[in-house]
């Protein structure tokens, strides 16, 4: 999965666990336009992780101002 992952054209994905059986899964691009390209491809590769969800993840695009890597 992560050969597929990384196809995407995203930059990091990050899982963090929030406790409570409850996730977040953040996938950082270069802009928007390459997020909305990959959306078919990022659906089917969520497909696989279903056994894992209680729902279907919500997916919406956020601005990351301040990403600091060091």
């Amino acid at each position: 999965m992560e050969a597929d992952l990384g196809q995407m054209g995203m930059k990091q994905f990050i899982i963090v666990d929030k406790g409570d059986d409850s996730s977040s899964l953040i996938a950082l691009y270069d802009t928007a336009q390459d997020q909305e390209a990959a959306g078919s491809k990022a659906a089917e590769l969520l497909g696989r992780l279903a056994v894992f969800m209680a729902a279907p993840p919500e997916r919406k695009q956020d601005e990351v101002p301040i990403n600091f890597i060091f």
